[in-house]
């Protein structure tokens, strides 16, 4: 994933460019450039460097650009290493065409090869570089039909944007298995791989759907189809989320603020799903309501934290609802796809709506006659758009690549979804569900509650700054909670974190276990909280310090740990809640004690948008 911008209009393109790309730094943070066309006949001025968008900035105002149209990009590498050679904007061999890439191109070497034996030379090692230099080759007096031509030879996916000399007061986009979104105020026009770049300047954006292309220009705003070439009415959205939420508002870090949102989200991510008399009434997607009616099992489908969402969904829908469930990591369904049947209903969580690989599980299930439900951060996301039904998660812009708020929303939705479907089949009354939903407001207190205690938690994860590897154990619910709580660890410090279901320690972890490895235990289901203290007590008797987050109150745990974190208990499954919160303060704190750069881990990026 990387992120793009665009602009074409009447002010400073290199200023607004640059701006846009602080905005999605999130996004790609291994390398940044931008091209810049001045409106005479001069080449497309290049600025890019390795390293994140302030080294940028720095080396662009010692020779700043001038001129009213450009692209941009931060760059997450996939082919070539991070180095300024590889950095986007690639360039052709004249020059005058420059475009930046977000997306795997899977043809690049037959493509390349084929270039190369028409004299055209290649400086990176990247796949995007073909696509300038393709369109070079077929360009004949006609920029914008050599583009076309050029896309529609590619294979993989792509956002793209370009600008070039044959062309000087037009900004090309198209995108395919990749988000491109296009904004527009008054005269001035927008490209961006994500809208919290365009939120200072509008926020009516318009989605690019798959395989369209979009030539802005004095003219307008032409939009058309690649596949037929028919043109496509621009149909624009109101964002509603705003430019002070894309802010830190005075954290130290983005993760920090977006835990602190937590809530508001439980809040929000309720409205269109459950009403004022605590009913679920899905008024924002009333046609789940037959999908959900007539299901007979339930398949979650995601990656990353939105598949341990998924593992929470699968126990409640199992557990609450009596209705057969699975949890599928979307890469492993998508080439090992499971029996389906118009009996299943397929839900497929995504905090951005672009995962690749989640994208194309829906399209296999769709092709079986599957009902599909996207549960979804991101309006007008492709998963969001392709799926039959869609629930939001309301949770406004997450800008820390480790996701913390959208976390806690699918786990609501989660909830939501099992006792609907409780009541469906009876498993449950009306006012059962009531009673359930009625803890909403304590669930907000108690994660209030965890909020207030963030400095007890840092003080203990700091006590651990030491420690090498750590070792999560839960039971129940309790498992997929500390395998996020895992991952949270291992995605913002670079420190090993492994979970494992309590009752597996003697098969295999117990011979981790010393007095230097950590085991943060996660207590959360009263039915086999005897069960969990026997685990633990074996950890204990191995001299490994037990770090306790327990919202059942246990004394006899509470002996037995070196360090407990009493969560406050909210009752039913709404436990769940304020103990991923507490295990997100403790893995930012422990990072934060570490000095990493915790919005912006290495490696990783906020949404997978290629396999």
């Amino acid at each position: 994933m990387c992120g793009i911008v665009g602009y074409l209009g009447d002010k400073s393109a290199t200023e607004i460019v640059l701006e846009g790309l602080k905005r999605l730094e999130y996004r790609g943070y291994d390398s940044a450039g931008i091209a810049i066309l001045d409106g005479s006949e001069s080449l497309p001025k290049v600025h890019k460097c390795a390293g994140g968008i302030d080294r940028l900035i720095a080396k662009v105002a010692k020779h700043m650009p001038n001129g009213a149209i450009g692209i941009g990009h931060t760059r997450w590498a996939t082919h070539g290493t991070p180095s300024e050679v590889n950095a986007h904007p690639h360039i052709d061999c004249s020059g005058r065409i420059a475009v930046v890439h977000n997306g795997i191109i899977e043809n690049y070497r037959e493509l390349k090869a084929y270039l190369e034996s028409e004299n055209h030379r290649f400086v990176s090692e990247t796949d995007t570089e073909v696509i300038v230099h393709l369109i070079e080759q077929l360009y004949q007096d006609d920029f914008i039909a050599a583009v076309e031509q050029a896309l529609r030879m590619l294979k993989g996916s792509f956002a793209v944007a370009l600008i070039s000399t044959h062309a000087p007061r037009t900004l090309i986009g198209a995108r395919k298995d990749a988000p491109l979104v296009m904004g527009q105020a008054s005269s001035d026009f927008f490209l961006a791989s994500d809208i919290p770049a365009l939120l200072p300047y509008t926020r009516d954006v318009m989605v690019l759907e798959d395989n369209q292309m979009v030539v802005i220009s004095d003219k307008g705003v032409h939009i058309f189809d690649l596949h037929d070439g028919k043109s496509v009415n621009a149909r624009y959205q109101r964002v509603s989320w705003s430019v002070e939420q894309a802010k830190k508002g005075g954290f130290k870090h983005f993760m920090e603020k977006e835990i602190n949102e937590c809530p508001k989200v439980i809040r929000d991510v309720l409205v269109g799903k459950v009403n004022e008399n605590f009913e679920i009434a899905f008024e924002e997607c009333p046609n789940i309501i037959e999908m959900l009616y007539k299901a007979k099992s339930v398949k979650f489908i995601a990656s990353g934290t939105s598949y341990h969402a998924s593992l929470v969904g699968k126990y409640l829908v199992e557990q609450v609802a009596s209705v057969p469930a699975e949890a599928w990591i979307a890469s492993e369904f998508r080439y090992n796809t499971p029996p389906l049947d118009s009996g299943t209903v397929a839900v497929f969580l995504s905090q951005s709506g672009e995962t690749a690989d989640t994208i194309a599980c829906l399209r296999t299930a769709k092709s079986y006659g599957v009902g599909t439900v996207a549960v979804t951060n991101v309006v007008g996301s492709t998963l969001a758009r392709e799926a039959d039904a869609v629930l939001y998660l309301n949770a406004g812009p997450e800008i820390s690549v480790a996701s913390t708020k959208t976390f806690i929303g699918h786990l609501v939705v989660d909830i939501i979804l099992a006792l609907y479907l409780a009541n469906r089949k009876g498993k449950l009354s009306g006012d059962q569900i009531r009673s359930s939903l009625r803890l909403i407001d304590r669930c907000i207190a108690a994660v209030g509650e965890v909020l207030q205690a963030s400095e007890d938690i840092g003080r203990i994860a700091e006590k651990y700054s030491l420690a090498k590897t750590f070792l999560y154990l839960g039971r129940g619910l309790g498992l997929p909670i500390a395998m996020e709580g895992a991952l949270k660890l291992k995605e913002i410090s670079y420190i090993h974190a492994e979970a494992v279901a309590a009752g597996e320690i003697k098969h295999g972890p117990i011979a981790l276990l010393d007095e230097f490895t950590p085991v943060v235990a996660v207590i959360s289901d009263s039915r086999i909280i005897d069960k969990l203290h026997n685990n633990l007590q074996e950890v204990h008797s191995r001299h490994a310090p037990i770090i306790a987050f327990d919202s059942l109150g246990s004394q006899e745990i509470r002996r037995i740990a070196r360090d407990y974190i009493q969560v406050p208990q909210v009752g039913d499954y709404w436990d769940i809640i304020p103990t991923s919160v507490a295990l997100q303060i403790f893995a930012y704190r422990f990072a934060r004690t570490l000095g990493r750069p915790i919005d912006k881990p290495r490696n990783l990026a906020k949404s997978v948008t290629v396999e």
